[in-house]
């Protein structure tokens, strides 16, 4: 929910669409629909030809997590701007058509039980935008959902590692002991869990969230992310 200030500041300084650059929205309506027309079947595992989602069939037999990957499409563009500007520059607009346009690629499971599990958000980051991005989505979401809430008591970060500086080499080893599961929590054996993340880059923090998941009791599991970074 927008506060007093959010408010006046977007009368102040109206936001600008990341498509097309009309005022009013951080991604107007004709772009949205221009973005969900736009299919990318990538395999964001291997980057091979997917049929549906973002998981070819090979990687969705031998990979032990995820029933399903899903994300609005790569780290280009106007997506690009969308997810950067909300990440990086505290737009906080930028949740209700990231929200929207998750909402749309995760058509296929309208009718199941859904838990969004919004990946755990470096305290100092959460200070420094003045919100905690991904757990706003996730709240939308669960709105737009008949059947879906919001748990965030499932995971917690035990540092202030931050992904975007670290190799791949050091986001695998280190984010390990990043992300643990709260041992306290109960899990659903009915619902479908959905590990929320902004980037897929190396995949590495939303594995990691799955896994937590899985030693919780989680059956069901699957990953969306805003966008991902495609491979070179």
């Amino acid at each position: 929910m927008l506060t007093a200030t959010d408010r006046l500041f977007s009368l102040i300084a109206p936001h600008i669409c990341k498509g097309c650059g009309e005022v009013g929205n951080s991604l107007c309506s004709r772009c949205i629909i221009n973005m969900l027309n736009n299919t990318h079947p990538i395999c964001v595992m291997c980057g091979k030809t997917a049929k549906r989602g973002n998981l070819c069939d090979s990687c969705r037999r031998h990979n032990k997590l995820f029933n399903d990957i899903i994300s609005i499409g790569p780290r280009e563009g106007a997506l690009k701007s969308l997810v950067g500007d909300y990440k990086y520059f505290s737009e906080v607009e930028c949740y209700k058509p990231i929200s929207i346009l998750l909402r749309a690629r995760l058509t296929d499971y309208r009718h199941t039980k859904l838990v969004f599990v919004p990946i755990p958000t470096v305290p100092s980051h959460i200070r420094e935008r003045g919100f905690d991005h991904m757990l706003l989505v996730a709240k939308e979401l669960s709105k737009l959902f008949d059947d879906a809430r919001t748990d965030n008591s499932l995971l917690y970060r035990t540092d202030n590692l931050s992904q975007h500086e670290q190799n791949s080499a050091d986001r695998r080893t280190k984010i390990k002991k990043s992300i643990m599961p709260n041992k306290l929590a109960k899990i659903d054996p009915t619902a479908t869990y959905v590990v929320l993340d902004d980037i897929w880059t190396t995949g590495s923090t939303a594995k990691r969230a799955g896994e937590a998941l899985k030693e919780l009791g989680a059956k069901n599991i699957i990953c969306a992310v805003a966008a991902y970074q495609p491979k070179i």
